[in-house]
């Protein structure tokens, strides 16, 4: 069977790989929300079996059902040895977060399904004059490297107020900080490990809140951070944002206010650790 150059040469197929790659790879992490949680697996769903049937062109519209299975698979606790297995060997890392909520994006199989039984007939959306490889290559590497920058991971926050790549490094191991700082009355309401998917080797990496932490007269609340503890046992702490009541609408404002909580906070938190009895 002839394989049809257009499954991958379409409108169709380019802006959702597009869209898969700034999504993945700026806008879940600059504008978090569950919009940007589920864009990529939309465009993912339209492509995938677009790409099944141009390679193995036997498959026909039955592509669109393989990719549904395939997508179950991803999506369950079952594809995490496979995941380990090919991050450990591959210089395009891979992760996958498991809600099943995810499965919503079914509703958009017949739009591939529409593309594989008409693609003689849409001419309008066909792009010629270009090699399929110039676009199934880079296609396989957006589709894999689905992963963020591993400082998404760390960075991700639903703040009000939130400061991207904002840390500092301590000579100290998680454990030891939250000692020091439980000292100076400084206990965290909540804490929980990155998902094991995204560790890097050797790295122990936990998100924390704090709800309410008084600085001289300033009382901060719904402050987030992580920790990231490397295999020397030093730390980096990543002060990822706090609620606040000001209005952000002014992007000086807002620019203003981050520098000043960043080093009213990070002062604080150094000071503390500082002070304590060693």
């Amino acid at each position: 069977m002839l394989r049809n150059r257009y499954y991958i040469l379409n409108y169709i197929f380019i802006v959702c790989v597009f869209t898969l790659l700034v999504n993945d790879h700026y806008l879940k992490f600059m504008h978090t929300s569950w919009l940007t949680g589920k864009l990529s697996d939309v465009a993912g769903i339209i492509i995938l079996p677009l790409i099944l049937v141009y390679i193995f062109p036997k498959f026909g519209k039955s592509a669109v059902a393989l990719s549904a299975v395939l997508f179950l698979f991803w999506k369950s606790e079952f594809s995490q040895g496979i995941i380990d297995f090919y991050n450990q060997y591959s210089f395009i890392g891979t992760s996958r977060i498991i809600d099943y909520s995810d499965f919503l994006v079914f509703v958009f199989l017949p739009i591939p399904y529409y593309i594989i039984k008409h693609i003689n007939e849409l001419n309008a959306i066909k792009i010629r004059q270009i090699n399929p490889l110039a676009v199934l290559i880079p296609s396989f590497a957006v589709l894999i490297a689905t992963s963020p920058p591993a400082s998404f991971y760390y960075n991700r926050s639903n703040a009000d107020l939130t400061c991207y790549n904002c840390t500092i490094s301590i000579n100290y191991s998680q454990d030891e900080i939250l000692k020091k700082l439980k000292e100076q009355n400084i206990i965290f309401d909540s804490i929980k490990p990155l998902e094991k998917s995204h560790l890097v080797k050797s790295q122990e990496v936990n998100f924390y809140k704090l709800n309410r932490l008084i600085i001289k007269k300033d009382t901060l609340r719904g402050l987030e951070f992580t920790m990231r503890t490397f295999k020397n046992g030093n730390t980096k702490i990543y002060f990822r944002g706090m609620h606040i009541a000001q209005d952000l609408s002014n992007d000086k404002l807002e620019k203003t206010l981050r520098k000043y909580y960043k080093k009213l906070v990070f002062n604080e938190i150094k000071s503390r650790i500082k002070n304590t009895t060693n």
